[in-house]
């Protein structure tokens, strides 16, 4: 088995369209005009406007963490400096 190709599970159409991610997508469709053919482009976005993506994900989700310790947590991950950052009081 080639674990790098072959896919291992896939959710119904029904599950997928009812996940956390489709509701998001049509979040994003309805509140900024951003259309995504599916996951792997709606990743591809989250990885090229990472300061755009993170901002929706608080607004959709109602968070209230500041974003700029958001940001130095995604600066710290990149750097395998995560867990010290995350934990700071």
């Amino acid at each position: 088995m080639n674990t790098d190709t072959d896919l291992l599970w896939s959710p119904s159409r029904s599950t997928a369209e009812s996940s956390n991610v489709a509701a998001f997508m049509r979040w994003l469709s309805t509140t900024r005009g951003l259309s995504f053919s599916g996951y792997t482009e709606l990743w591809r976005w989250s990885t090229t406007d990472v300061p755009a993506f993170w901002s929706a994900v608080w607004e959709f989700y109602g968070l209230d963490v500041p974003l700029d310790q958001v940001a130095e947590g995604y600066k710290a991950m990149d750097e395998r400096r995560a867990i010290k950052a995350l934990l700071k009081p």
